[in-house]
């Protein structure tokens, strides 16, 4: 596993103007920056974080309490349980480096489990080379989110999405340039289809869990 910074129960921290470039080329834990374990106040600042990763699926879990949670292996930047946190004026970048695309799925950033007051400003985001690829991707009941002002490019194969922010509460999505491209080649089985959104907002539910 690897995660080049990883800010865990920490507080107060400031990451301004890093220069991050990973690549892996077998199925495990890639991050560039993970923020997670209650951090809280933390700001991600002028910096660029390149990651190219073998692309991976999306997991559901079941807790003991019956409530469904999601884990991803891959992604440049993963906010998990934690609050207060600003990502701005940097450029955040997912790359595949296999040839797997059937089932695995691919965000540049993944804001997860109950994280709130996320910040993501004058962003340039960029998503490719999974069957499922995200700008920025939201899991898990997640709330007070400010997305604004960013640059998102997504291309793939079947389905793309600028954001989805289909578990989010109480956010606002205002002034993104996104870019959303499938290129529906030959490359995965027949009856795949093509789709790409530059949103994603939508009620789902996953094993009697409605999250909005």
């Amino acid at each position: 596993a690897t995660k080049v910074i990883d800010v865990a129960g920490a507080s107060n921290v400031l990451i301004n103007n890093a220069d991050i470039t990973l690549s892996k080329n077998s199925a495990v834990t890639t991050m560039g920056i993970s923020v997670s374990a209650n951090s809280d106040n933390v700001v991600i600042n002028g910096s660029d974080i390149d990651v190219s990763s073998a692309s991976q699926g999306l997991v559901w879990n079941e807790d003991s309490t019956g409530n469904w949670y999601s884990t991803l292996a891959a992604s440049a930047v993963v906010v998990d349980d934690s609050t207060n946190v600003k990502i701005a004026n940097g450029s955040i970048k997912i790359q595949n480096t296999t040839s797997n695309l059937t089932g695995t799925t691919m965000p540049a950033l993944t804001i997860t489990s109950g994280a709130s007051n996320v910040e993501v400003y004058n962003n340039t985001i960029n998503a490719t080379g999974a069957q499922y690829n995200y700008g920025i991707m939201c899991n898990d009941y997640v709330s007070n989110l400010d997305i604004k002002y960013n640059r998102v490019n997504v291309t793939g194969e079947m389905y793309t999405a600028g954001m989805d922010v289909s578990t989010s509460t109480s956010s606002e999505v205002k002034y993104n340039n996104i870019t959303a491209t499938s290129s529906n080649s030959s490359v995965l089985a027949s009856g795949s289809e093509a789709l790409s959104y530059g949103i994603v907002l939508a009620t789902y539910q996953v094993h009697n869990n409605n999250n909005v």
